[in-house]
């Protein structure tokens, strides 16, 4: 297709009545540069409010443009330059054809200067800078002004005299220059697409004028972009590739800036008129993983999370944070990829290949971006969405310190280096899971001693729960689970795409979206339920802490999350005992010591109560016997009227922490 044949079509899109008239308003309402879309799809026509415009091209046009893309964007330019009478516009292309989708991995130099759609996650953002585009100089040696376009920042030599840069000086005029602003940006391809062990590609891409700042790290887009090379350095014979982008569309922001259509009103609005619309969610969470019902009732709940607050200057955070501890086997990560693909802004990380940086942020000399730049880690890239953080015990004690912060209240991660002092939000929830220290979870042992977790970061979690395998415990059970996942291989369809829950997961996330901006108000009676659930369990606090506040705070949460499941203005009555449901199941399942009682001091400090006195016996027994030489376990048994086997287990605790040793075997002594 001819250059002119090009113009002639994007004169006949751009004077188009209807279009036209709108181009005239912006060149009237507009202060700054606009950008005008033009999609390669059939929705074209229709828009809504001054931005932006949406133009259709034919398939013979979208071939050109695809495999000729510089000129075919300069053409579009130079047209509508012409209509807009003197604006200088973007036209920026959208809605790319499949066959112009290519993966980072995929880029290869067959595909240069053309545009294509490239996925990715925004990993790295540059700094907003102003380049000189078109410069004005003057010759020092004979007083000539001429531009520069081709090289602005280094010109050859003077179109007056003829002289060269290094025979004479030439000053920028800087008010007469023309300026563009620019950043990079680095991208990533996305894990999930990822096979094996292989390590995520990047590249960087480079933002001009109206992109400027319109993405943050962490962010899933399509970049319609030009594929460009660039030598290394100035003898170098190999090149580096970037991108030339010429628009962003986002796929994922948060739940909160999900798109909702009228349509899509209607349709959740249906939703909520059904009876167990709540039970429906919870089904359609990894509908290929059996049983977990309350532990998938608790995942909904902290998608739909709590209402976040500042209360007196004190921030409130309503995401919900979750801790899975199971055998193995028991489908702990598919439930956290499950959940990764089904909420928006979400990543899975796998506690192997984390370090601290990884999960929070780390300040970098970033060649590609040039000078020192924040590279956001997994908390902050999941700022509104959820962090899925699979085998969270095999991370070192160092990169879970980093953690605290980003779990905390005020949900921030503070950056200080390299001139950079910066706070990056992590308004994340937390899914995570771990393994037992030694295998299998053991329900009559305190939860701390059962993963290598301090208490300080277990504190963090509002609820935490056991996956247990257990054989021959409940063998209807069992044989349910195996009917499930044969069923599973026995319909398994290699194109199969639908949904397999109750609700399509697009629509999971709409219903959310729409349900999260919801902020309920308590009525008086769903208040009392909860204070008078907390007071009674502090009355029963004789000789264990059952509740503290902090638990408070997540019954608000859990209450708050399952009043915007039934989107509800007010949080009632029922909404309450969600909560407490939930909470209480929690409590029940890892928040009992050795005699059966409930002590959540096993999860905030890691000793229960009961482990606490027996410690101080075990003390009192050493120090009353110990002649010099130390004492038999079998004395301090003898003197202590409890469980020989919690006494064993304690001795042995004691040692490791360094609180008593063994002179020689089976004697101890005080530390």
């Amino acid at each position: 297709m001819k250059r002119d044949i090009l113009e002639d079509k994007f004169k006949e899109y751009f004077t188009e009545p209807e279009v036209h008239n709108h181009l005239e308003y912006l060149n009237d309402a507009a202060s700054g540069k606009v950008a005008v879309e033009v999609p390669f799809d059939s929705n074209g026509g229709d828009y809504e409010g001054p931005f932006p415009i949406n133009l259709q091209m034919s398939l013979d046009a979208m071939d050109h443009i695809m495999k000729n893309a510089e000129e075919s964007i300069e053409a579009a330019n130079k047209v509508i330059f012409e209509v807009m009478e003197g604006m200088k516009p973007h036209v920026r292309f959208k809605h790319l054809l499949d066959k112009q989708k290519k993966s980072i991995r995929n880029l290869r130099q067959s595909d240069k200067n053309k545009l294509l759609k490239i996925p990715g996650i925004v990993r790295n953002v540059g700094e907003k800078e102003a380049r000189l585009k078109k410069a004005v100089y003057t010759c020092m040696s004979c007083g000539t002004r001429f531009k520069e376009t081709g090289n602005p920042e280094n010109p050859m030599e003077c179109s007056g005299c003829g002289k060269s840069n290094n025979k004479t000086v030439f000053k920028l005029d800087e008010n007469k220059s023309e300026y563009e602003d620019i950043q990079k940006i680095k991208i990533q391809e996305p894990t999930e697409k990822l096979e094996g062990g292989r390590q995520p590609d990047s590249i960087v891409g480079v933002l001009k004028d109206d992109l400027v700042g319109e993405v943050e790290g962490g962010e899933r887009v399509d970049l319609n972009a030009i594929l460009k090379l660039k030598k290394k350095s100035k003898n170098s014979d190999s090149f580096k590739k970037y991108l030339k982008i010429n628009n962003i569309e986002i796929k994922e922001r948060t739940f909160s800036t999900i798109e909702l259509t009228q349509e899509d009103i209607e349709k959740i609005e249906e939703m909520k008129s059904e009876e167990e619309v709540f039970q429906k969610i919870v089904e359609s969470i990894a509908p290929d993983i059996y049983g977990m019902e309350m532990e998938k009732q608790a995942i909904a709940l902290q998608l739909f999370g709590g209402v976040r607050k500042t209360l007196n200057r004190s921030p409130k955070r309503g995401d919900i944070h979750i801790l899975l501890i199971g055998d193995p086997g028991t489908a702990k990560s598919q439930l956290l990829h499950s959940v990764a693909k089904l909420a928006p802004k979400s990543m899975y990380e796998s506690g192997k290949g984390s370090s601290g940086v990884g999960l929070t942020a780390a300040v970098t000399k970033d060649e590609e971006l040039g000078g020192w730049t924040v590279e956001a880690g997994v908390l902050p890239l999941c700022d509104g969405g959820i962090a899925c953080m699979d085998e969270i015990d095999k991370m070192s004690d160092d990169d879970r310190e980093h953690m605290n912060d980003a779990m905390g209240t005020a949900q921030c991660i503070p950056v200080a280096k390299a001139g950079k002092t910066m706070t990056l939000r992590s308004r994340t929830s937390v899914l995570a899971a771990g393994n037992p220290q030694y295998g299998r979870f053991d329900i009559h042992d305190n939860i701390s001693n059962q993963i290598d977790i301090h208490p300080s970061l277990l504190d963090r979690f509002d609820l935490i729960f056991p996956i247990l395998d257990q054989p021959n415990v409940d063998v209807d059970h069992d044989e349910k689970k195996s009917e499930h996942i044969a069923k599973m291989h026995r319909d398994y369809m290699e194109d199969e795409t639908e949904d397999m829950g109750e609700i399509d997961d697009e629509l999971i996330r709409k219903y959310v979206a729409h349900a999260r901006k919801i902020k309920p108000k308590y009525t008086e009676r769903s208040q009392e339920k909860i204070v008078e659930f907390y007071n009674k369990m502090r009355r029963k606090s004789d000789d264990t802490v059952k509740i503290t506040p902090r638990q408070l705070d997540t019954l608000h949460r859990l209450a708050e999350a399952s009043a915007r499941s039934r989107l509800s203005e007010t949080v009632e009555v029922k909404d309450s005992k969600k909560a407490i449901q939930v909470f209480g199941y929690f409590l029940n399942e890892v928040s009992t010591d050795a005699t059966g009682e409930i002590d959540i001091d096993g999860v905030m400090t890691g000793y229960t109560q009961y482990e606490k006195t027996l410690r101080e016996q075990i003390e009192q027994a050493i120090r009353a016997y110990d002649a010099g030489n130390g004492v038999a376990k079998s004395k301090i048994i003898e003197n202590i009227d409890e469980d020989d086997s919690q006494i064993e287990k304690q001795l042995e605790s004691m040692r490791t922490a360094g609180l008593v040793y063994t002179p020689e075997t089976e004697v101890y002594k005080l530390g």
